[in-house]
């Protein structure tokens, strides 16, 4: 029995060893062998080797898409922090400086209440003296009836306050708040001028 294997020519039908491409005899070239591959049990539709490689696919593509889910998810979700990141640093900057090109928040002032005014003081008088036309005069003696105009002139001068007029027998004499001096009677009586803390006095007499 020989080792190599032979082969039949179909046009003189001799033998010839196979691993020859023609016939040593007639020179007919051996006819191609086609071979036939062996059809896998899966592919043949409905067997159970079919049905679990469809199930193995259906799952593959189940597995798959969710991961592309996952990875679609997980580059937004980055996309996103970068932006807001960028916008956080573009907009706001360094805590302390303003980024360049930006226009820094102006700032609210935080209303403060206006000051209560001090009550101004009374004008400090620190001398009064009663005149008559432009004398001073300390004493007066005048007939029953007679009025006399007097003033009152407090120091420092130019100070603007009020003077009070004041009687201590409105019986011998009376006076009204512009220092008029009235005689009603006989005797004597003390004219009290009073402003700013200070007070000047002279005396009345009626005659």
């Amino acid at each position: 029995m020989s080792l190599i294997p032979n082969t039949t020519c179909q046009r003189c039908h001799r033998t010839y060893p196979s691993f020859r491409s023609r016939c040593p005899h007639c020179g007919m070239k051996k006819p191609a062998v086609e071979r036939v591959v062996p059809e896998a049990d899966s592919a043949v539709r409905g067997s159970d080797a079919a049905r679990r490689q469809t199930e193995n696919v259906n799952w593959q593509m189940l597995i798959g898409g969710i991961l592309l889910i996952c990875v679609i998810v997980a580059v937004i979700a980055i996309v996103s922090v970068n932006v807001k990141s960028h916008i956080d640093d573009t907009v706001l900057g360094s805590p302390g400086a303003a980024p360049e090109g930006a226009v820094a928040p102006t700032a609210v002032p935080t209303p403060t209440a206006a000051p209560t005014p001090s009550p101004t003081p009374p004008p400090v008088v620190t001398s009064l003296t009663i005149t008559y036309g432009t004398v001073t005069i300390d004493d007066f003696t005048e007939p029953v009836g007679t009025s006399v105009d007097l003033d009152a002139t407090p120091y420092p001068l130019g100070l603007d306050v009020t003077v009070t007029w004041s009687s201590t027998d409105e019986e011998v004499a009376t006076v009204d708040q512009d220092g008029i001096v009235t005689i009603v009677g006989t005797g004597a009586c003390t004219i009290i001028a009073e402003a700013g803390g200070s007070t000047a006095s002279c005396t009345a007499r009626g005659r």
